[in-house]
């Protein structure tokens, strides 16, 4: 599964397919895609999330409420992130600190949902417990703190998701918002790309 296209189109294959098969709701301009317990769920510009059943010979559509608008930032962007066996939708509000022409984008908060998915809404959630959730334009996922100690509970790690459009090299839009304090703080300041298009990148390694 991946989105491509300058319009944030979707497509999938499989591994016995040879070529790539565009989803029915491409139409759309999408922002991020999961897979979750054989379902794909993408999320619009617009935070509408659309649910993609693969079970059948045809794909079925469930379209869920938006989440209510918060934040009046110049900017958002949108992942989708499981948790817990659950879908959480990361808000992240940027504002522009524009230098002459340049835009020059910076985050300043994030707001959280789960997705209920018999009610088909969306939930805001204060916190995030014992987890923290990684987000980028690459991969995003969540880490129990309990787990792995250099992670702080409840606070977003973010990547830079706008280099070489919006933001200049070498001064990334990278840090830790603490869900407790809603404040960001800095994070990997020194020893980075200074490349616009080789920005720096979440990997999660496996333990397979």
């Amino acid at each position: 599964m991946a989105i491509y296209s300058d319009h944030g189109k979707i497509a999938f294959t499989r591994p016995s397919d040879k070529a790539w098969t565009p989803l029915e709701c491409s139409h759309v301009w999408l922002e991020d895609i999961i897979y979750l317990n054989g379902n794909v769920y993408a999320v619009e510009c617009s935070r509408d999330v659309l649910m993609v059943d693969f079970t059948g010979f045809h794909l079925k559509t469930i379209k869920f409420a938006p989440a209510q608008e918060e934040g009046g930032s110049d900017y958002e962007a949108k992942y989708l992130v499981e948790l817990g066996g659950e879908i959480y939708m990361v808000i992240r509000c940027l504002y522009d600190t524009r230098i002459i022409d340049t835009p020059y984008l910076r985050t300043w908060v994030f707001v959280v949902y789960k997705l209920d998915t018999c009610r088909e809404k969306w939930e805001k959630v204060d916190g995030l417990g014992n987890w923290s959730i990684f987000v980028g334009s690459n991969y995003s996922f969540s880490v129990s703190a309990s787990d792995d100690s250099e992670c702080r509970k409840n606070c977003i790690y973010f990547m830079d998701d706008y280099c070489g459009m919006y933001n200049m090299p070498g001064s990334y839009d990278t840090g830790i918002y603490d869900l407790d304090s809603c404040k960001v703080e800095p994070y990997l300041t020194d020893n980075v790309s200074r490349y616009a298009y080789s920005v720096p990148l979440w990997i999660r390694p496996s333990l397979c």
